[in-house]
């Protein structure tokens, strides 16, 4: 009986990883192009996305939201007095009675926004988180500030431009504060923006690790397929089992999902980019170079031009008999041109 494992070739670590990064380029493509579509089709078309979009665009240019950091800190404090003392003085105001202060519009934007003393001089250290840097001449450098570390006495300098533009990235969560159209929205466009992202994905990630490798034979992706590679069960070393197939995308993409539906720095580094090495990882430190599909369904990669692949027990039967009959010919072929051999020997003596 011939040993089916013996019949296993393991394809090289190198097409492997070729193979599983370009289906992942393949996908993050796919994905990208239908998030687009999904987006700008469906939710621009129906559901007002581009409205919102439209209307949150002219908010930033009507408030002057879209100035990028720069040293001079001028822009971006005409800016911040046009929010606190021209277009919601009253609502800003207003907010602060509702908790027993009875700030001035003044010393709202001075000493709670922007956290300046009072007064220029150093009689203020003890109040005010910042201090203006004094001259060696006793002047005072109203563009240069010099900041409290925490625990400590000590001061270092802060310019003027750092300070406002902290205060400015703050405007769009004021704007959302007191414009309800514009805070419904960014929510709406937000919410549209995390379905297109979820229904992209799942559809090429279902598309490229399910639909395709139940059409081709033994498991195998598009670029798996193209470089001859597959998969078989480890218990019998049969043909995969097609119930396995769909696993391969929940081990794969379940936290990619997590990470394109809560979507910021943080989730997408953790839950869509590392999960993308987390299985070249597991190929290189277990035992038989397997990845998590092969580890939690059971399955063994195969090379498909060194392996024969069998679907049940009766097709390597009859593989086996074929082989077994193949090396008896063989044998006798061996024994006849032995016989021949000794005959034209024996001939040859005699003559």
């Amino acid at each position: 009986m011939i040993n089916k494992e013996l019949l296993l070739e393991k394809p090289p670590l190198g097409k492997r990883f070729v193979a599983y990064f370009l289906d992942l380029l393949l996908v993050l493509v796919s994905t990208i192009a239908l998030y687009f579509v999904v987006l700008y089709a469906v939710f621009g078309a129906g559901f007002n996305y581009i409205f919102n979009q439209y209307y949150v665009n002219e908010r930033y240019e009507e408030y002057g939201l879209n100035i990028p950091y720069e040293t001079n800190y001028e822009p971006f404090e005409k800016v911040l007095q046009k929010f606190y003392f021209d277009e919601f003085k009253d609502e800003i105001i207003e907010d602060f009675k509702k908790d027993g202060k009875d700030y001035s519009i003044e010393y709202i934007y001075n000493v709670v926004v922007l956290g300046l003393p009072e007064k220029p001089t150093p009689t203020n250290y003890d109040n005010s988180l910042y201090h203006y840097v004094q001259n060696s001449d006793g002047t005072y450098n109203v563009n240069v500030l010099g900041v409290k570390s925490e625990g400590s006495g000590e001061f270092y300098e802060r310019s003027m431009a750092d300070l406002f533009y902290a205060a400015y990235e703050d405007l769009p969560n004021l704007l959302s504060k007191y414009d309800e159209q514009f805070a419904k929205s960014l929510s709406e466009n937000s919410i549209y923006e995390m379905i297109s992202r979820v229904i992209s994905l799942f559809i090429t990630s279902t598309v490229f690790f399910i639909v395709v490798p139940l059409i081709n034979k033994n498991g195998s992706t598009l670029f798996e397929k193209q470089k001859k590679i597959g998969y078989v069960n480890k218990k019998d070393y049969f043909a995969l089992k097609s119930r396995k197939v769909p696993l391969r995308r929940l081990i794969l993409f379940i936290f990619p999902l997590l990470g394109m539906a809560f979507f910021n720095g943080y989730t997408f580094v953790i839950l869509v980019i590392l999960p993308v090495f987390l299985d070249p990882l597991a190929v290189i430190l277990s035992k038989r170079n397997a990845n998590f599909f092969e580890l939690i369904c059971s399955a063994t990669c195969c090379d498909l031009e060194l392996t024969e692949i069998f679907k049940n027990e009766e097709e390597f039967e009859k593989f086996s008999n074929e082989e077994k009959i193949s090396d008896k010919n063989y044998l006798n072929n061996l024994k006849n041109v032995d016989s021949i051999a000794v005959n034209e020997g024996e001939n040859n003596e005699k003559k």
